[in-house]
């Protein structure tokens, strides 16, 4: 099933869709991007935003269902992304990473996401049948 998120950046409000489980694919896609960062960062772990982001736009669009952002086009990619004004451009990517980064490493609960409740997990004890 799929996740609704409810963009966090003022100057880009709408909505993204993110499936609740990516592919090989997606998640190798997404963990090169982050390995190309970190050999685009200069000896003191220093990268500068924008670049950060040129590197990640195509796995972070690799990984998105859906964008519902205003100001947006509705056929995102990586050359007709609006990066005006910049910083909240990064903000709005930032924000999708975190939320992709959140999926493939497992977290149980994603923030801002709309969808079905939790499942419990094995560790929680079966209810007990009633009498």
């Amino acid at each position: 099933m799929s996740r609704i998120l409810i963009s966090p950046v003022k100057k880009f409000p709408g909505t993204v869709k993110l499936p609740e489980f990516y592919t090989l694919a997606q998640v190798s896609a997404w963990s090169d991007a982050v390995q190309d960062v970190m050999a685009a960062t200069d000896d003191k772990g220093n990268i500068r935003r924008i670049k950060k982001y040129m590197i990640m736009l195509p796995a972070i669009l690799a990984c998105v269902e859906v964008w519902q952002i205003v100001g947006q086009p509705d056929n995102l990619t990586a050359d007709n992304f609006v990066g005006t004004p910049t910083s909240a451009a990064c903000d709005l990517l930032q924000w999708v990473d975190d939320e992709i980064r959140s999926i493939v490493n497992g977290d149980l609960e994603i923030p801002n996401a709309s969808g079905p409740e939790p499942t419990p997990t094995q560790t929680e004890p079966a209810p007990s049948p009633a009498n």
